[in-house]
C-alpha cells in the first residue's frame, strides 16, 4: 500500500518564449531581444527555463530533488539595437542546471532535522 511504499510527488513548470520584444523609445523600433543578456537589472531573456521537483514521503522521512534549468544567452551592449557586447569577457552565457537534494525527518517530540 501507499503506507509501505510512502508517496512520490512531481512537478515540473517549463516556459518556452516565442518573442520578446523592446522598443527604446516610441520613435525607435522594435528590437526582437529573445536570448539575450545585457549588464542591466532584469535583462536576461532566455528562450527556455524549467524547473522539476521530485519528492518521496514515508514514514517520518523525506527527500526532494530539485533541478533547475536556463537556456544560453547571448551578450549584448545595453543599447536600443541590443549589439553584441563589447569588453566582455564572453560573447555568451552557456546554459547551465542547477541541482538541490535535501533531506528531512521529523519525529521524535516534534523534532525535524
Amino acid at each position: 500500500g501507499a503506507e509501505r511504499w510512502g508517496t512520490v510527488s512531481a512537478n515540473l513548470l517549463a516556459t518556452k518564449q516565442l518573442k520578446w520584444e523592446f522598443q527604446e523609445d516610441p520613435q525607435a523600433p522594435f528590437v526582437d531581444i529573445l536570448g539575450t543578456i545585457s549588464s542591466t537589472f532584469a535583462s536576461a531573456t532566455p528562450e527556455l527555463k524549467a524547473v522539476l521537483q521530485l519528492g518521496w514521503d514515508i514514514s517520518d522521512f523525506t527527500a526532494r530533488w530539485n533541478m533547475q534549468y536556463v537556456d544560453g544567452m547571448d551578450a549584448v551592449n545595453n543599447n536600443a539595437l541590443r549589439t553584441p557586447a563589447t569588453g566582455t569577457a564572453k560573447p555568451n552565457t552557456p546554459s547551465y542546471t542547477v541541482h538541490r537534494l535535501t533531506v528531512g525527518w521529523s519525529g521524535w517530540k516534534g523534532l525535524s532535522l
